[in-house]
């Protein structure tokens, strides 16, 4: 929170103060604004990818900060809590993973659950995280051989971050390979984008076909005039 404490912007996250009134002159205005514009930027710096985007779309530095409140602070009311808790406890080792989603972001999410728990006094194991993270991912046998290398490895265990770090480099080789596969041709959820060749070559093919049909039905009329 240090960063907070410059120029009361703690305050003026916690909405503690209250912004100028409509007949407050420009310069105070304007140093409400740059205020809100320096919390929306520290708040961006410093969460992951994933809470990011879910508080970027705010209006102010104090709605992002209110946000956040809304997801990390433990309710106080017991059964809610207690019933929150165990939602998130279920949820970690039963998210997966599609093929379409942004690992970056996806991961960020599992981070997310993680501390939302610790902010409700439940610790995530580091075995258990990298456990969630491994189950978590999609079938291919990149990411089967990727679960092996950690799960068998001798030489020391992988940490959370290790783990995360291997599956983003996993994801990024799968999107380039796809890219190579398709010769750069498919996007757009698989629309080909350079299909010309291929359409011309069906065509001519079929030109060829009906080319050579045309011709063996002449020779069988020339030969069928020839017996006559």
């Amino acid at each position: 929170m240090s960063n907070f404490e410059e120029d009361d912007l703690e305050e003026i996250a916690t909405e503690k103060a209250q912004p100028p009134d409509p007949s407050a002159s420009d310069a105070d205005r304007s140093k409400w604004k740059k205020s809100q514009a320096t919390i929306k930027r520290l708040i961006l710096s410093s969460v992951s990818l994933a809470l990011a985007q879910r508080v970027r779309r705010k209006a102010s530095g104090s709605e992002m900060w209110r946000t956040l409140e809304e997801i990390f602070e433990a309710p106080k009311n017991k059964t809610l809590f207690a019933h929150q808790q165990r939602q998130l406890v279920h949820e970690l080792p039963n998210t997966r993973a599609r093929w379409d989603d942004d690992m970056n972001l996806y991961l960020g999410e599992m981070y997310d659950l993680r501390d939302r728990l610790a902010t409700m006094k439940y610790t995530v194991g580091d075995l258990d995280m990298v456990d969630a993270l491994l189950k978590s991912l999609p079938r291919h046998a990149k990411y089967q051989r990727l679960t092996e290398m950690v799960t068998l490895n001798t030489g020391g265990a992988y940490s959370v971050d290790d783990v995360r770090d291997v599956i983003v480099v996993a994801a990024a080789q799968l999107k380039e390979e796809s890219y190579e596969f398709s010769g750069g041709r498919v996007e757009n959820g698989g629309n080909r984008t350079d299909g010309g060749d291929a359409n011309a070559g069906k065509a001519g093919r079929k030109k060829n076909y009906k080319s050579k049909q045309h011709q063996q039905q002449r020779d069988s009329s020339d030969g069928n005039v020839n017996v006559k």
